[in-house]
């Protein structure tokens, strides 16, 4: 019999409680030691790495990205369209990251970690273009939304993709 896949144990439960942490989903033992390690890890992982504060500097990354492209001479034209689909990229990828279990997320960031605690892990991972039709209705709705209010995320995925809320 596969431990990691049983359900987490009452004491890994208390010690992500006693962390701030509450999963809207029932966790495996490996999701909850992954967890534990990553709660422990954030000092030193990341020691030399650029932290964000709020997720509005990966917006801030795109907008630069497409004015670099609206003003692009025609030599440049295609490296400015990779600078901005990877830009792009990137803040999507974000925003997948905060509803992934620990164990799947790719950018594992304090915010990534307080985000999908608070908010992502009551739902499943969204596909590409839900995620990016979130960004665009935020972002033409409010120009500062994930720098002020970045949990409006998980409300507007929920009012447009409600069978994505864990049950």
């Amino acid at each position: 019999m596969d431990l990691t896949q049983q359900p987490a144990t009452e004491t890994q439960l208390n010690y992500l409680r006693q962390h701030g942490v509450e999963p809207g989903h029932v966790l495996s033992r490996a999701e909850a030691v992954e967890l534990i390690r990553n709660l422990g890890a954030h000092g030193a992982a990341g020691a030399g790495a650029a932290q964000l504060e709020t997720p509005f500097p990966l917006r801030q990354a795109v907008a630069r990205a497409m004015s670099a492209l609206a003003s692009a001479s025609p030599a440049s034209l295609d490296q400015c369209q990779r600078d901005l689909e990877r830009a792009k990229k990137e803040r999507e990828g974000f925003w997948l990251d905060t509803c992934k279990g620990t164990t799947l997320m790719a950018n594992c960031t304090q915010l990534v970690h307080d985000l999908y605690r608070r908010k992502g892990c009551l739902f499943c991972v969204p596909v590409s273009r839900q995620a990016q039709d979130v960004l665009n209705a935020l972002d033409g709705a409010h120009p500062s939304w994930d720098r002020d209010h970045p949990e409006i995320f998980y409300q507007t995925l929920e009012l447009n993709f409600p069978e994505l809320r864990h049950p």
